[in-house]
């Protein structure tokens, strides 16, 4: 089991006081929420999204200015980041609820070592697993500089 990962989430009981919780246990807690909605994602103005982004990493091998300052920016733990099971888990929650084209981006997703299993994860989400259409489109935002390498193991 990966080392356990820790956020702080305000409780309902009392707003000032807040209370530390494993990733582990929010996602517990998810896996045993209702099903959700297909009208999950609506918005002030009454519009249904059915797309996601999703951020892989931080982490970039280029050093743009506005992005990468020449004072650097800090990073976080690599134990603060989701794991590649943990992305999924959270996608098909989002896919539960009407998500049907996903966008991996970062810092640079091709530095994400997981990252033709996460794609692939995501492509097998099926209709029958969530009755719904499942994942239609994928795309990733990429500065393309490795992207010859990783090509055959993304498609």
């Amino acid at each position: 089991s990966s080392a356990s990962k820790s956020t702080t989430i305000s409780s309902s009981a009392s707003p000032k006081k807040e209370q530390e919780q494993t990733l582990d246990q929010i996602l517990e807690q998810l896996e045993h929420l209702p099903s959700p909605q297909e009208n999950m994602l609506v918005d002030n103005y009454q519009r249904q999204h059915s797309y996601l982004r999703i951020s892989l990493t931080e982490r970039c091998n280029l050093r743009c200015l506005y992005c990468m300052p020449p004072e650097g920016v800090p990073l976080q733990p690599s134990p603060q980041l989701l794991t590649g099971d943990e992305i999924l888990q959270l996608g098909q929650y989002f896919v539960k609820g009407g998500v049907d084209k996903l966008r991996f981006t970062g810092g640079e997703p091709l530095l994400r070592h997981d990252l033709a299993d996460i794609m692939a994860g995501f492509s097998s989400i099926s209709t029958t697993q969530h009755d719904s259409p499942g994942i239609q489109q994928m795309g990733m935002t990429t500065n393309g500089v490795t992207l010859s390498k990783k090509l055959p193991s993304l498609i």
